[in-house]
């Protein structure tokens, strides 16, 4: 009976809606056509969700409400995040026709482990803080600095409301440009991190701004020459012949035997016997040495070198499971973690900064 009577009152109640908006013959007036259209709208959404509401509304006093409201509703699952956060926000292109030059643009708050790069990394500090650790020290670049890394060289930093543009150029691009020069070895250059120069700093970050709009390939060029060699003549003003970067220089020859295995035999499952029969060290010994001077242990730097390579098949444009494949990850996902991590974008991101900007 109670069930009957909740059936007739909500009959009843749609039959007198209906009657409200129809006119008497039944037919939908025109005045209300379009007020009744708009209402249905934007009633829709957060109504079909929830086909139950009423019924529920109308059980007796003390039954547990189960379902909220639709704009209480959250589903955390569906949620779309941006692409630009407060607090991340990056783009990525790649201009091959400059040896594959990368560049990076960033507004970011992010801790990175320790990692490193293939290439000598140029950044131009725009705002807020970039801590980086490396050579057994904290820097803190700021806004107006030039933040210099060597190719190669461990590093880790924290990024604090930091906005900076990034270049990464290739060991054999700049020692070109160092040689017609007649500089002095790279290494030695760069052997200082942070970098006050008010005059490098506006002409690269004019270099980034030009490399990131649509000019002609002569004009890219010529910039991007002149601009890498006025870095390389005023830092050659301090550098000394033969200067090496600290943790180079301590570099003893089991760390070297183990860096050149790991380079050549980076998709191998290695072991730390094979590394410690190469070296003729002890293993505690051995790890001590390496972790001393790479800034991390012998299989991280395996990913290290890892990575790199896969940046180099993912550019020739294979598959992310052909790439986990020929560079010894278990997987795809395997790959996509560490990718992320170390290089700072996804592999598909990575992937889609071709030639010039095409987003």
């Amino acid at each position: 009976m109670k069930f009957c009577s909740v059936l007739i009152l909500l009959i009843s109640l749609f039959a007198l809606s209906v009657s409200n908006v129809h006119g008497q013959d039944g037919s939908f007036p025109a005045t209300a056509q379009k007020a009744s259209t708009a209402q249905s709208e934007a009633h829709f959404a957060s109504w079909r969700l929830f086909p139950c509401r009423t019924i529920l509304m109308l059980v007796p006093h003390g039954f547990p409400s189960v379902l909220p409201s639709p704009d209480e509703y959250v589903d955390n699952d569906f949620q779309m995040t941006p692409q630009h956060s407060n607090n991340w926000s990056l783009r990525f292109w790649r201009l091959p026709h400059l040896d594959n030059l990368e560049l990076l643009h960033a507004d970011v708050t992010h801790d990175y482990p320790p990692h490193l790069h293939e290439e000598f990394s140029i950044a131009v500090i725009l705002r807020g803080i970039e801590s980086i650790t490396c050579r057994g020290a904290t820097h803190e670049a700021r806004s107006g600095d030039l933040l210099l890394i060597s190719a190669e060289e461990v590093h880790s930093n924290k990024s604090v409301g930091s906005e900076y543009r990034l270049i990464k150029v290739r060991p054999q691009t700049l020692e070109r440009i160092a040689n017609e020069l007649g500089q002095a070895s790279l290494e030695s250059c760069f052997n200082r991190i942070i970098v006050n120069d008010p005059l490098l700093f506006r002409r690269f970050l004019q270099l980034h701004l030009k490399l990131e709009r649509n000019v002609s390939t002569l004009e890219q060029e010529s910039e991007f020459v002149s601009t890498m060699g006025l870095l390389l003549s005023r830092l050659n003003k301090d550098c000394v012949a033969g200067e090496r970067p600290a943790n180079r220089s301590r570099e003893g020859a089991p760390v070297r035997l183990v860096r050149d295995y790991l380079k050549s035999h980076y998709a191998e499952n290695v072991s730390l016997s094979q590394l410690t029969t190469l070296t003729n060290v002890s293993r505690f010994h051995l790890l001590r040495m390496f972790h001393d001077s790479a800034g991390f242990p012998p299989h991280e730097y395996q990913t290290q070198v890892r990575i790199a390579h896969a940046r180099r098949l993912i550019r020739r444009g294979l598959t992310l499971s052909q790439v986990a494949l020929e560079t010894g990850f278990f997987d795809q996902s395997h790959l996509s973690r560490n990718f992320k991590r170390i290089v700072g974008v996804t592999p598909r991101q990575y992937f889609k900064g071709k030639s010039r900007l095409e987003n």
